[in-house]
């Protein structure tokens, strides 16, 4: 189990689950959402997204520990508004990772990874106007480039109590 404390420094909770396939192969799925509004004042944050991670590991000595490479998709939806114009949608995003399992205890741990790939979305511009939301317009856009960036704890749980 995992958390990116990079997400929770934006305000979104989230939780990783990794399972070993093997020595050298794993698979995780991802998951966070922030669900913040002051209704009065306009003010939102709202986002979920999830999505799968395939990772293969270079030779170290232990399962979760070391460099490896990954192959990563995810989903999900927003809107984000703060008292002027509203960006609502949903996005994708696939792409590459690389990253870092330091071990630090028989059950603990911390890792690094950057991802770059591409995200696509599609969403809607409103005005909050006299109490309520008025559609502006509909645009896509897709950016290529830096699409990840994580510094997680992690825990071990089960197993025979090995190391990481």
């Amino acid at each position: 189990m995992k958390t990116n404390l990079l997400y929770w420094a934006a305000l979104a909770p989230n939780l990783e689950a990794e399972l070993g396939l093997g020595h050298r192969w794993s698979v995780g799925l991802e998951a966070l959402c922030a669900w913040w509004s002051n209704e009065r004042a306009h003010r939102y944050y709202q986002l979920f997204a999830s999505g799968p991670e395939v990772r293969f590991r270079f030779a170290g000595p232990g399962r979760f520990h070391g460099h490896y490479v990954g192959l990563y998709g995810s989903a999900g939806f927003y809107d984000l508004e703060n008292r002027k114009t509203g960006y609502q949608g949903d996005f994708w995003s696939a792409g590459i990772t690389y990253g870092y399992q330091l071990p630090v205890g028989r059950s603990f741990g911390v890792e690094f990874a950057v991802g770059a790939g591409m995200i696509g979305s599609s969403y809607k511009t409103y005005e909050p106007l006299d109490g309520l939301y008025v559609y502006q317009q509909t645009k896509r856009i897709r950016y290529t480039g830096l699409t990840k960036a994580r510094i997680s704890l992690l825990w071990r749980f089960g197993g025979k109590g090995g190391r990481l």
